[in-house]
């Protein structure tokens, strides 16, 4: 019956033990010593202190058991928590609760802890007022410069729809417009469907045209065009007609292999909507990537105003290189040749390209019977681009020649 009572008395009495073990701390000054140590420690980091100076000061090894000791202290003894209420204590242990915890001494949690056990004391309305005062004063900070950044671009912060307290609208000057749209280049030319920009934003980037090119057999140039009945009633090959390829005869027989690729040649059209090479190879790389993947060419469709496409004929702009353009010049001939092949000098076949283009005007012919989109608009924009393409050619041919005539001159 003792040794059960005895028991029972163990818990109090290792409570009276720790309050007096408390007392004894207390009496020995080691609350004042712990307080004095923090002030001491920090008193240049309370002026306004650099980042290394604090460093220095979190340094101190003794620093976490002070604070662990006047945490323990804090939550019993009314005599500690009066000296820690002290503004120069409270605003040093506050500081050091907004210090981010390190692996190695968790300085901002034991502050922390500290100042949660002043408030479980009975002293929460002063730690946070404390504490409301610092976030009040971060948040004045955040918005005068927030304000500053607005005044150095010619804009102010006003009030808001009043929906939330932190509603507020960002109002432009009149004289920060007016430089804004000063400073604004005016794109002339040729924009891309896909980022809205040509040359003037994006220089050196190649811009091109969605087109669909067809492999047809050499047009004669000894008949002139007819209509599409009589187009209708006889072969292609024989009859050698130059009556176009979209709209007729010519163009739903299909060639298979009844033309040789010495008598075949390409015949263009286009909804002409430009882009950059660059837009359209990754365009084409993140609709290869979607959940339901789609080809190069399907992409490009809905891009070219559903209008059918299965190459891209590039410009050659002020600002694009001769080699980025000869690039994109190549990509455009792999993809008229995949098509159907047409051996023949490619001036020739860009030559013949031209005439089907223009006998379709000529002609009073379709041009949207196999691409489904394009007119007489969008293709006469075309014309330029394929001489353009043409000259080209010559001129690398012609450099080539005038190369061979100075060393035989030489």
């Amino acid at each position: 019956g003792g040794g059960g009572g005895g028991g029972g008395d163990a818990p109090s009495g290792l409570a009276s033990a720790g309050a007096r073990l408390i007392e004894v701390a207390a009496e020995a000054g080691l609350a004042r010593a712990g307080a004095a140590y923090l002030l001491s420690a920090f008193a240049a980091e309370r002026q306004g202190a650099t980042a290394a100076q604090w460093a220095e000061a979190l340094s101190r090894p003794a620093l976490p058991f002070v604070l662990q000791l006047l945490g323990s202290l804090a939550r019993t003894h009314a005599g500690t928590q009066q000296l820690l209420l002290a503004p120069e204590v409270m605003g040093t242990i506050h500081a050091l609760e907004q210090h981010s915890s390190s692996a190695s001494k968790a300085i901002g949690t034991w502050a922390e802890a500290l100042l949660e056990a002043m408030r479980d004391a009975g002293l929460a309305a002063t730690v946070d007022r404390l504490r409301q005062s610092t976030q009040a004063s971060k948040r004045k900070a955040a918005l005068d410069q927030r304000q500053r950044i607005l005044s150095s671009m010619g804009m102010s912060a006003a009030a808001g729809d009043g929906k939330g307290p932190g509603s507020k609208r960002v109002v432009v000057s009149a004289a920060a417009t007016a430089a804004l749209i000063g400073d604004l280049q005016e794109e002339v030319g040729h924009v891309c469907v896909v980022c809205g920009e040509g040359e003037a934003y994006r220089p050196g980037e190649t811009l091109g045209v969605y087109v669909f090119t067809k492999r047809v057999p050499l047009p004669s140039l000894c008949e002139p065009c007819g209509g599409a009945a009589s187009a209708a009633h006889a072969s292609p090959v024989s009859r050698g007609s130059p009556f176009l390829p979209y709209g007729s005869a010519l163009g739903s027989l299909g060639l298979g292999g009844a033309v040789a690729p010495s008598e075949a040649c390409h015949t263009t059209v286009s909804h002409f909507n430009t882009i950059h090479v660059r837009c359209h190879r990754e365009a084409a790389t993140a609709e290869r990537s979607l959940k339901q993947p789609k080809q190069e060419w399907e992409g490009a469709t809905l891009r070219n105003s559903r209008t059918r496409a299965n190459a891209l004929l590039p410009f050659w702009g002020a600002t694009v290189g001769e080699e980025a353009y000869g690039a994109c010049v190549e990509q455009f001939w792999a993809q008229a040749q995949s098509t159907g092949r047409a051996d023949a000098p490619r001036p020739k076949l860009l030559a013949h390209n031209l005439r089907l283009l223009l006998l379709r005007f000529a002609c009073e012919e379709q041009f949207s019977h196999d691409a489904r989109g394009g007119g007489r608009e969008s293709n006469i924009r075309l014309l330029p681009y394929l001489v353009q393409m043409a000259s080209y050619f010559l001129d690398a041919k012609g450099e080539a020649q005038r190369r061979s005539h100075r060393r035989s001159l030489a």
